[in-house]
């Protein structure tokens, strides 16, 4: 049996790396979509959020309509941040009105426990409602855990 040359050998890495690369972001838009469609209720329960709606899903393209609510209050830049969040919320906290801002990811990591918390303070600072930070995911490591508590962002679990 003869040995392939060095050259196939690279490109077959390269194809499998790239397709590596692929599998994982499908499975990433698959799981968006899927959190997306289920996450009101484990949500508003974790937050004790009331009469709460899905106003905003990056998998659902619903971005624009949140947009037109809030151009008024923000400076483009920052509603541009806010909307790129995987979703948002609204609801009651307490009879208050109240948002929440969610950042999905498979895996829970320091950017995602970050943009949520981040995502959450703009918004709450241009509208004047009470916004919490949410971060979903399938795996949530434990040093995690404390990052998040420390900056205020409530981890949920949604295996697939």
């Amino acid at each position: 049996m003869t040995q392939p040359d060095t050259d196939t050998t690279e490109t077959l890495d390269e194809v499998l790396k790239d397709l590596r690369g692929q599998f994982a972001y499908f499975r990433t838009v698959d799981y968006k979509r899927l959190v997306a469609h289920t996450l009101l209720s484990p949500v508003s329960r974790r937050l004790g959020l009331r009469r709460h709606r899905l106003i905003h899903s990056v998998a659902y393209g619903t971005g624009k309509e949140l947009g037109f609510r809030l151009e008024d209050l923000m400076e483009r830049y920052n509603l541009y941040d806010v909307e790129l969040s995987d979703a948002i919320v609204r609801g009651t906290h307490e009879g208050e009105p109240a948002y929440a801002v969610v950042e999905i990811s498979l895996t829970i990591g320091d950017r995602d426990i970050t943009r949520a918390a981040d995502r959450a303070a703009t918004l709450e600072r241009a509208t004047g409602v009470k916004t919490f930070a949410v971060a979903i995911g399938e795996h949530i490591p434990a040093h995690q855990e404390t990052r998040a508590n420390a900056m205020n962002v409530a981890l949920i679990q949604i295996a697939e």
